[in-house]
Parts: C-alpha cells; sequence; structure tokens
C-alpha cells in the first residue's frame, strides 16, 4: 500500500509538471519522502544508491530550486 501511493502521488506530481502547474513540487517532495521511507523501512543495501538519489532529488527540488522554473515553466 505504501510502494501505490509513493508511486501515485509521484505520478500526479508529473502529471502538475506537464500541466505547468506550479506546485508539482510540494507533491513530488511528499512522494520523494513516502518513497524513502519505503525505502528504509524495508532497507537493503542494493537501495542505497536510489536512497541517495531520494535525498538528491528532495533537496534539490526542496531547498535549491532545481530544475529551475525558468526550464521546466512552472
Amino acid at each position: 500500500m505504501l510502494a501505490f501511493s509513493a508511486a501515485t502521488i509521484l505520478i500526479v506530481a508529473g502529471i502538475v509538471l506537464l500541466a505547468q502547474g506550479g506546485w508539482w513540487r510540494p507533491i513530488a517532495v511528499v512522494g520523494l519522502s513516502v518513497s524513502t521511507a519505503l525505502l528504509l523501512l524495508y532497507f537493503n543495501p542494493w537501495y542505497l544508491f536510489i536512497l541517495a538519489v531520494n535525498v538528491a532529488l528532495v533537496v534539490g527540488i526542496a531547498f535549491m530550486d532545481w530544475p529551475a522554473k525558468t526550464t521546466v515553466g512552472a
């Protein structure tokens, strides 16, 4: 159920981004946070790379305004 929630939230964030909605960033951060929690819950050393990717995306989207609004249009 948690995996389905994370996937659904991230899909919604992608659809909102494609529709040029400005509120895709908080949705993406929530989806990535749920995904990270799921990976930590079922931790396996094979997940270290994707955990690093999730953390980098959360930091980039939430704190560094990445990607730039002029690049994605929203």
